[in-house]
C-alpha cells in the first residue's frame, strides 16, 4: 500500500503488511496488530521503497514466489514525465529492490494545449502469478507504447526482455495476466487503441494465445 495517490502525495512510498490467522504481520513474521486492535500505525509495517529521496511511487501488483516470499512491481516517478518500473522481492531477511527500465511518460494522449489530468498513469506492469519470475510491462517507444515480457532466473538480479508488440504510434498498455489459465496459454491481455481519458477512449482488449 502507499501513503495515497501520487497526485496528492509528493513523497508517496511503498509499504508491505500481510494478514494471517487474525492478525497483521511484516514480511519477517513480526506481528503488528490483531484484528481487534485496529487501526495500527503504518510506520510499523515494512517500508519497501521510500519516496522521500527517490521520487513518489505507485503500487501495481504483488504475488508470492515459489519460496512463499512476496514480490512486488511498482512505478517510481522522479518526474511526471519519467516513469520507472521497479521490482521488489523479500529475500527472507531484507527487501531487494531494483529498477527494470524506464517506462517513458504517462500513456493518455493529452489534447494539444491541455494539461494532462492523469500524469501518473503509466503504461502498466504486472506479474505472472503462476510464475512471478515473469513480468509484463508497457513502455513508451516508436511513438507509442508497446508490451514487453521480462524474465529473471536469479531473483531479479538480471533480466532478459522480449517484445510482444512493436506497433508504431499506437497504445498497447495495461497488461494483465489471467490467473488459473490453461497450461497452453500465456493468459496475457492488454488494451490497444486511442485513449485520452477514462471518459474518452476507443480501445480493444487483445489476448496473446
Amino acid at each position: 500500500f502507499t501513503d495515497g495517490h501520487p497526485r496528492n502525495e509528493p513523497e508517496n512510498s511503498i509499504y508491505y503488511a500481510r494478514y494471517r490467522e487474525g492478525h497483521f504481520e511484516r514480511a519477517d513474521g513480526l506481528r503488528i496488530a490483531a484484528v481487534d486492535a485496529l487501526p495500527f500505525d503504518p510506520a510499523l509495517t515494512d517500508q519497501v521503497y521510500g519516496g522521500v529521496t527517490q521520487g513518489r511511487a505507485w503500487i501495481w501488483d504483488i504475488a508470492d514466489g515459489q519460496d512463499g516470499h512476496p514480490r512486488i512491481v511498482f512505478t517510481r516517478h522522479p518526474e511526471e514525465t519519467d516513469h520507472r518500473y521497479m521490482f521488489a522481492r523479500w529475500t527472507g531477511t531484507e527487501w531487494f529492490v531494483t529498477e527494470l527500465c524506464a517506462g517513458g511518460r504517462w500513456f493518455p494522449e493529452t489534447p494539444e494545449g491541455r494539461e494532462e489530468r492523469e500524469p501518473h498513469y503509466s503504461g502498466g506492469i504486472v506479474l505472472d502469478h503462476s510464475d512471478p519470475n515473469v513480468v509484463y510491462l508497457s513502455r513508451e517507444q516508436n511513438g507509442g507504447f508497446n508490451i514487453e515480457r521480462w524474465t529473471t532466473l536469479d531473483g531479479g538480479e538480471t533480466w532478459r526482455s522480449e517484445s510482444i508488440t512493436s506497433d508504431s504510434g499506437v497504445l498497447n498498455v495495461r497488461p494483465f495476466v489471467v490467473r488459473s489459465r490453461p497450461d497452453n496459454s500465456t493468459g496475457l491481455l492488454w488494451m490497444r487503441g486511442r485513449y485520452t481519458h477514462y471518459t474518452k477512449f476507443e480501445t480493444a482488449i487483445l489476448m496473446q494465445k
